[in-house]
């Protein structure tokens, strides 16, 4: 993983914004616009979860638990266990 400096967090932030306004879900996932969405899209992942880190702290009732069943996915339930700080 090599560093990425706040010049290239900054010129990957401002070329998303272009990408966002080409690539759907309708995109083949081996367009060369899709490919550099993903590579600057963890470029941009990198950077923060480096210089803005989150605080997340789950809840401890949620052990052995299953879903209930109007949570849709495990992210929408762990979601709604979760405090930010």
């Amino acid at each position: 993983m090599k560093k990425i400096s706040q010049k290239q967090y900054l010129a990957a932030t401002h070329r998303l914004e272009e990408l966002i306004n080409l690539v759907d879900d309708n995109t083949p996932t081996d367009d060369p616009l899709t490919l550099e969405f993903l590579e600057i899209s963890d470029i941009i992942e990198q950077y923060e979860s480096i210089h803005y880190p989150m605080k997340i702290k789950i809840n401890s009732s949620m052990e052995n638990k299953t879903l209930p069943k109007e949570s849709k996915t495990t992210t929408e339930y762990l979601f709604a266990q979760t405090t930010i700080r």
